[in-house]
């Protein structure tokens, strides 16, 4: 894979200065160079240069106030020494395999223009992600509708005919317009590894449009002060044990409801600690109680598929595994109006017919970390104990809330709230623990 690329930069702001450097210096390619064209009267080119001694292959040029950002981007592309070059914006964020996934496509899908059309967007102040224009992904485009210029990486040769338009705005549009008219091929790729930052200060911002206009536009992913995990592509894992995270939260989960009694009870203790766990039901049961079902989503818990009748998949043939997935998949969506996401198989017994039954129907496979054995009835104590004597960041913990009589786990769970409370420890669904497995 061609690893020689150069970035060029047209600013207007002399406060991007880190952010710009930033992202060059991030990007995991073998030889890149960064061309930073200062396209405003009075900045400081001094402190441009300054800051470049820290960096290999920048170099800084200035261009008059009254050149366009079109005549800019022009003047980078002939001071290029590489044959591919990449537009990036001063404001955004480039993740570290932004470059080395642009170029990876732009090879294997032999395009000569690679870009983006749905992007991650991070507002700032509200501290929201989204994703606009979300699937507009990995396909060959002949119109440029949509397409963020912040995202460009096109062969140097196409200049040879097509140079950008003499334009401030709509310049990259204009380009990719007139590229695809002489026959040239555009690819958009996924939508990772590149934020468009929307920030706190108003009218820094190279997209002009308002944040509620454009909120209103894409898919919210979450609320989140650190985007950076979300935006970086992760590869599903057979199943998941345990999450590596650094802050103090972990996930109960609870298997084999719901249940009228004990259910309804541990929905009414989480509702009066404010928070979030996760609920591995069993078809059969869901579809004799779906009050329950709806008041687990309502309330803002996950819920997952737990199979339908509580078989050992391990002994079932694929087509059984299948079918046992399938007819609670089905009841969950008529009931709750929403497809389950996470599956859990029952007595934590798994072969590669059961991995890949999940696989194929888009479900994360979750295990657990902490196991109470409270199915046993052990005693209050020893369920608590079991808990608060493992508890660590990124801990699964494996509870019941049917299948017998729970009301020891019922009173552990009370418990166990208040001393994780206590030790500064919160509860998330698994889909906030490990978001970035569900973007």
């Amino acid at each position: 894979m061609v690893n020689l690329i150069s970035i060029i930069c047209c600013t207007m702001r002399q406060h991007f200065i880190e952010n710009v450097f930033k992202n060059y210096e991030r990007q995991d390619v073998k030889e890149k160079e960064l061309i930073v064209i200062l396209n405003r009267d009075d900045m400081d080119q001094k402190k441009w240069e300054q800051r470049a001694k820290g960096s290999q292959g920048v170099s800084i040029y200035r261009l008059p106030e009254s050149t366009s950002l079109g005549g800019c981007l022009n003047y980078g592309v002939r001071k290029s020494k590489y044959d591919l070059i990449a537009k990036f914006d001063d404001d955004d964020y480039y993740a570290s395999k932004y470059l080395k996934r642009q170029i990876r496509e732009i090879e294997k899908q032999k395009a000569d223009i690679v870009c983006k059309r749905s992007v991650f967007v991070y507002f700032e102040k509200d501290k929201k992600l989204a994703v606009h224009l979300h699937g507009e992904e990995n396909k060959f485009v002949f119109t440029p509708g949509g397409i963020k210029g912040a995202t460009l990486v096109f062969k140097k040769k196409i200049q040879q005919k097509v140079k950008f338009p003499e334009l401030n705005v709509s310049e990259d549009y204009q380009f990719i317009k007139a590229s695809v008219q002489k026959g040239y091929k555009v690819y958009t790729t996924d939508k990772y590894n590149y934020a468009c930052i929307r920030r706190k200060t108003p009218g820094h911002h190279t997209w002009r449009v308002r944040d509620d206009s454009l909120l209103g536009r894409s898919k919210l992913i979450c609320k989140t002060s650190d985007f950076k995990p979300y935006i970086q592509k992760v590869s599903k894992p057979k199943f998941i044990e345990k999450v590596t995270i650094h802050k103090n939260r972990i996930a109960l989960t609870f298997d084999d409801g719901p249940d009228p009694e004990h259910t309804a009870q541990i929905l009414n203790l989480l509702k009066k600690h404010d928070t979030k766990a996760t609920f591995f039901v069993i078809g059969k049961k869901l579809k004799k109680h779906p009050e329950l079902g709806k008041r687990i989503v309502a309330e803002g818990h996950d819920i997952g598929n737990h199979t339908y009748n509580h078989p050992d998949l391990a002994k079932l043939s694929a087509e059984e595994i299948k079918e046992e997935l399938a007819k609670t998949d089905r009841i969950i969506k008529k009931i709750t109006g929403k497809k389950p996401a996470i599956f859990r198989p029952p007595y934590l017994s798994y072969n590669d017919n059961v991995l890949e039954a999940s696989r194929k129907m888009g479900y994360l496979t979750i295990m657990r970390s902490i196991e109470t054995n409270d199915y046993k009835k052990p005693g209050t104590d020893k369920i608590v104990k079991a808990v608060m004597s493992k508890l660590a960041p990124g801990e699964i913990v494996l509870m019941h809330d049917s299948g017998g009589d729970r009301t020891q786990t019922v009173e552990a769970v009370s418990i166990v709230l208040k001393e994780m409370k206590a030790k500064n420890y919160k509860c998330k669904k698994i889909s906030k623990l490990a978001a970035p497995y569900f973007v």
